[in-house]
């Protein structure tokens, strides 16, 4: 998928390469992926020359995220990025943001200037739709809570609630609020969404107690990436409802259901 999404961009010259996805999942994926090998290369014990191998793919899930110009995706593997660097320490985090700072320096303008538009908050639909219709969405989404504070205006219902009492000028009808938690408060109230986050809050709590429970390294490592997963998935779910797409929705998901089983019957953990 990986190599479909260069020969997207160097020979089909795609804008935003997808590869079998859509940009933004892609984004996801590729971002995911990248922090699980980047763990492995970090501190797993197989051969050196495994870890060239794992070097190379993640050079070219790198080569893809950049490629997705999927911003969500691109604050969502720096933050992860960024935590990573504090746990393993200075010494790798100085020299990751160094590289970062490089790359940002030698891409072309239309890479980092799409990055640093992530935090141009101007609305103006016309200088800077991208940012304009989701703060419009997000305005929508607080007044759908506040009109239907308990259930929302229903699960899937948040198009044609737009479409009927809540549509802005200049902002066509989307499907989704492009925020995890607002689309969640929109669609579903305050039951709705205090359900979403305890489930969050549950599904971290147990990430940790695997991680910390496990003795295998290699196990271990995965429950340590399947938390940077639940970080990147969270950061990219502030202006996209990754939860609303099915092909990121089932990767979520599959991953937590691999650490409980894996947990449950690997360890000998079903206590927890």
């Amino acid at each position: 998928a990986s190599f479909y999404g260069l020969y997207q961009h160097f020979y089909l010259n795609m804008r935003r390469v997808e590869s079998f996805s859509f940009s933004l999942s892609w984004g996801n994926f590729t971002a995911v992926l990248s922090i699980f090998i980047l763990i492995y290369i970090i501190w797993s014990d197989v051969s050196k020359k495994i870890k060239i191998l794992l070097g190379l793919f993640e050079l070219v899930l790198l080569v893809n995220l950049i490629f997705t110009q999927s911003r969500g995706a691109w604050l969502g593997f720096l933050t992860a990025l960024v935590i990573l660097g504090f746990l393993k320490g200075k010494k790798f985090l100085f020299i990751s943001l160094i590289i970062i700072l490089v790359i940002f320096m030698f891409l072309p303008n239309n890479y980092t200037s799409r990055f640093m538009s992530s935090f141009d908050i101007e609305y103006d639909l016309k200088t800077n739709r991208s940012n304009s219709v989701r703060i419009a969405l997000w305005h929508t989404s607080l007044e759908m809570l506040k009109d239907n504070p308990i259930n929302g205006v229903g699960y899937d219902n948040y198009r044609d609630a737009y479409l009927k009492q809540y549509k802005v000028k200049g902002v066509r009808a989307f499907g989704h609020a492009h925020n995890n938690l607002l689309n969640f408060a929109a669609e579903m109230g305050i039951l709705g969404l205090s359900s979403f986050i305890y489930l969050m809050y549950i599904i971290l709590k147990k990430l940790i107690i695997y991680y910390k429970s496990e003795e295998k390294l290699e196990l271990k490592l995965f429950h340590f990436g399947s938390i940077f997963l639940f970080v990147i998935y969270h950061v990219q779910g502030l202006t996209q409802y990754n939860f609303g797409d099915t092909e990121t929705l089932y990767l979520f998901f599959f991953v937590i259901a691999l650490n409980v089983i894996i947990h449950n019957n690997l360890t000998g953990g079903r206590k927890h």
